[in-house]
């Protein structure tokens, strides 16, 4: 009866639900089970190609991007007044090292917003595998496999769109980013959701 009844709560109740932001401490929760909440110091780590970008969005194609991409603008704006973003130069998977490559999300944030800080006794800022010279090499392979200018911001708040999959909705908020314009969309059936625009497939809402 004992196992049964520990059973029966650990699937009604989830980590979030037993959240005490009363007490000091570090709280470890995924990207998924973030959402509504809000932390001093946010630590985001794993900020690598294959993690986050994950590997089956990289297969999806453009919308597996796209949705890795809103979580991590939901992980990034969970932080109230420092933010920490994280990957690792070489991380040991399925039994062996691998060298790793910076996300390419990192080089969606603009330069002047980042603080390149690496690990005591790490290589000189000169070497390659500084973590700002990989989000700068991250950025212009971006620049070099996409060479086109970034277009101009198209979207204001209040516009209405149109999207093929989630219907009508409503732009809340749009910003541009060295990646180009993105944009946030409360839709009328699907709520709100977070695109960029070259990925989105967005068009005018009639009537």
């Amino acid at each position: 009866d004992g196992l049964h009844q520990f059973l029966e709560n650990v699937a009604l109740v989830s980590d979030v639900d037993s959240l005490d932001d009363t007490k000091s401490g570090v709280t470890l929760i995924t990207l998924h089970q973030v959402k509504g909440l809000e932390f001093p110091v946010v630590f985001l780590c794993g900020l690598e190609e294959g993690l986050l970008p994950h590997v089956r969005a990289l297969e999806e194609g453009d919308e597996g991007i796209a949705e890795e991409r809103r979580l991590v603008y939901v992980g990034v704006t969970r932080a109230q007044h420092r933010l920490y973003l994280l990957h690792a130069f070489r991380r040991h998977l399925y039994g062996s090292g691998q060298l790793a490559q910076a996300s390419r999300f990192l080089a969606d944030i603009p330069a002047g917003m980042l603080e390149v800080v690496r690990r005591p006794g790490g290589p000189p800022v000169s070497a390659p595998r500084q973590p700002g010279a990989v989000r700068e090499a991250v950025h212009a392979h971006a620049v070099r496999a996409n060479p086109v200018e970034v277009p101009p911001q198209r979207h204001a708040e209040g516009m209405r769109v149109q999207h093929p999959k989630y219907g009508s909705g409503t732009i809340l908020k749009s910003t541009m980013t060295r990646a180009g314009e993105e944009v946030v969309i409360r839709f009328d059936e699907a709520g709100m959701k977070i695109f960029a625009v070259a990925d989105a497939k967005l068009s005018p809402a009639e009537g």
